[in-house]
Order: structure tokens, then C-alpha cells, then sequence
């Protein structure tokens, strides 16, 4: 069966590192197309040959339809699989007004519980003609079936995966430490790394905080990478305070290559959907320091991580200080790590993926 996958934009987020991954584990699957609705900047490169981008940039803009409408038909789409809220509403009209027997997947990945815009009342609005809800963590479920009262053996939960050849020690050909002179990290320092969307429900502004708490403490260091909404104020907050021990890297295109350079990972996110950064780190051998929230500690606890309690900036100061001082934890939670990544590989999730396709196309 041919599928078709569809988003929003190739922006940053977790979404489209999955997407990313699915299609570039498959080379040479010519059954699988994505299509992207509108170009971003900046925006993440797939290696892929299906992938087609609309070009233009409006969110706004509805005349996608018509080329979707010639592409479905073109390439014999058995399933649409819709990523990202405007995605969700593009699969719907595709099927509403010209393709009633196609599939529709509506693929959740954090928008519900983000609250955004009109995610509630689109999925109220589609919700009848949608084949499958998936959901990347138990989290995430629990929200649709609150929020849009849909049937509960309508909604299935898909924990997102990575991509372990990419996302692994060995792979990584860069020269570690001359990337750490270059960024005046000295040798022995404790490097704590964030990387993500810089928005509020991060957690950045804790970290900036807990790293203020820690700048007469010449052993740690932080590296912050990801770009977002909140970067000017991620910016003029280091500046006020003067924080010579954080270092802003912005957008970086090779996570595996920051993850490199960490000793740890800290993910002080206020909710989450799931957290696949947490997951990257601990494929990389970097220990994990996570908030205790739900949808985060589906996939990480305290045998392979530091869970603390979200907001709490005395707790996330204590659990650095702890895994710096603690070589026995900090070992621990290493060889923990590598061993819970391994449950997210991309290959499982792509099995995972093929039996949903299968079941749909039979009816079963």
C-alpha cells in the first residue's frame, strides 16, 4: 500500500526529527511519501527521495489542496498520516470533499496538550472521519480522550524512535575535544547541556536560573542549543545576569555531535508529550537528568535517570551537583541509558508503523 505522510513544516521539533528518522531508515521504500505544506527557516534536510515541499511559506494558505488532491492521486495513496495540527485539517478535507475512502491517521504529537490555538476544536471537528488516533506516550492519550471524548480503541499509543546508528558514540567522526577548545570549554569541566524548542514549557528559564545558582562554581559549564520564541529573552537573561558559564550554541543541525560534548542532559521541561532528547543523550552515553512530569517519565525513571520535581530550581541545582560528585550514579545511570534507548529504536517504530498500515488497509 502507498502512504503518504503529511506536515506542517520541516521546522524543529520533535515531530520532524521522527519523520526524519522514519524516512531516511527506509531508502529505498518507494511506497512512503512525505509532503510538507509550507517552507520554514530554518528547516531540517530528510534524505529521502519522496519528500516533496510545497514552496510556499504561508500558513495560511489553503491552495495546497488542490496539488495534494493530484498527488494522491497520482502515486495510488491507499493512508494519509497527518503530523502537526494543520496537517490534521488538510487530511480531514482531503477526505471530506474529494477522497471518502481513503485512511486518515491523525498522528498527536503535543498540540493537545500545549492547549494551541484551535487544536481542540479542529480534532472535535474531525474526529468522526478519522480512521486512527496515535499518540506518542500514555500522557498524550489521556489528553485526547479528556479533551476530544473520543472512543478509547480509537486512540493508540506509538512511543516516537530513534535512530541508533546516527545516535551513537562511535558514530560521531568530530574531533570532541578541539570542538570543546573552540567553544573555551576546559578539559574537566561538567558540561550540562539543554537542546530544543525555546519556548516556555521547556523549562529554558529554570536552567538559566539554576546555572545563576552555580556560576561561582568554576566546574560546570552549560551549552544550550535550540532556537524558538523565547531566544531573545533566553539572550537578554544570560546578558543581565552576566552568566559567563552558559554558552548558546542556537540551532545546531548535528544533535549527536552536542551530545558529544555533554556530561549530562538536562530536560527541565514543565510537561511533555514524551521527550526524545532524553532518549538521544542516553543512546549517546550521556546521563539524564529529567523533570518528573508525565509523558517524560513514561520513558525515562529513576534507575536510568534523575527525575526532579519541574520548576523547582533548588532540585535541579542538588541533582547536577550530585551526578558531578557521584561517579558510581553517574556510571550507573550511563550503562542505564544505553539500555532504555535501545527499547525507541526507529526499526521498532517502523514495524510498529507497518502493522497499523497493514491492519487499516485489511479492516481488521
Amino acid at each position: 500500500m502507498n502512504v503518504l505522510h503529511m506536515i506542517d513544516t520541516l521546522w524543529l521539533g520533535g515531530a520532524q526529527a521522527v519523520e526524519r528518522d522514519y524516512f531516511e531508515s527506509q531508502q529505498n521504500n518507494g511506497k512512503i511519501f512525505l509532503y510538507v505544506l509550507r517552507k520554514s527557516t530554518p528547516q531540517i534536510t530528510i534524505n529521502h527521495p519522496n519528500i516533496f515541499i510545497e514552496n510556499s511559506s504561508s500558513r495560511f494558505s489553503l491552495y495546497p489542496i488542490f496539488n495534494l488532491r493530484r498527488f494522491i492521486k497520482k502515486n495510488n495513496i491507499e493512508i494519509i498520516h497527518c503530523h502537526l495540527l494543520r496537517s490534521h485539517l488538510f487530511g480531514y478535507l482531503i477526505k471530506r470533499l474529494f477522497c471518502p475512502d481513503i485512511k486518515l491517521v491523525i498522528h498527536e504529537h503535543s498540540d493537545i496538550m500545549d492547549n494551541a490555538g484551535l487544536s481542540i476544536p479542529i480534532l472535535k471537528l474531525i474526529r468522526q472521519r478519522v480512521n486512527l488516533f496515535l499518540a506518542c506516550s500514555n500522557a498524550l492519550k489521556t489528553n485526547l480522550l479528556e479533551k476530544i471524548s473520543i472512543e478509547d480503541k480509537k486512540v493508540m499509543v506509538l512511543y516516537n524512535g530513534i535512530n541508533l546508528l546516527k545516535f551513537n558514540k562511535l558514530s560521531v567522526h568530530s574531533d570532541v575535544p578541539e570542538e570543546k577548545k573552540k567553544l573555551n570549554i576546559r578539559e574537566g569541566e561538567f558540561v550540562v547541556g539543554f537542546i530544543g524548542r525555546l519556548t516556555r514549557r521547556k523549562g529554558w528559564k529554570e536552567l538559566v536560573e539554576t546555572a545563576n545558582q552555580l556560576k561561582a562554581d568554576s566546574s560546570i559549564r552549560f551549552l544550550i542549543a535550540g532556537d524558538g520564541e523565547d531566544k531573545e529573552q533566553l539572550l537578554n537573561l544570560i546578558s543581565s545576569n552576566k552568566l559567563d558559564n552558559i554558552t548558546y550554541l542556537g540551532y545546531v543541525s548535528s544533535p549527536e555531535r552536542f551530545y558529544s560534548l555533554l556530561s549530562c542532559l538536562a530536560v527541565p521541561s514543565h510537561y511533555e508529550p514524551m521527550g526524545i532528547t532524553a532518549i538521544e543523550a542516553q543512546a549517546m552515553e550521556v546521563p539524564v537528568i529529567a523533570s518528573n512530569v508525565d509523558g517524560l517519565n513514561e520513558i525515562v525513571n529513576n534507575e536510568n535517570a534523575i527525575l526532579f520535581e519541574p520548576r523547582i530550581i533548588q532540585e535541579l541545582t542538588k541533582a547536577i551537583l550530585r551526578l558531578r560528585d557521584d561517579s558510581a550514579l553517574y556510571e550507573s545511570l550511563k550503562g542505564n541509558g544505553i539500555k532504555n534507548a535501545k527499547n525507541y529504536s526507529i526499526e521498532a517504530y517502523v514495524q510498529k508503523i507497518d502493522t497499523i498500515y497493514n491492519s487499516l488497509s485489511t479492516g481488521r
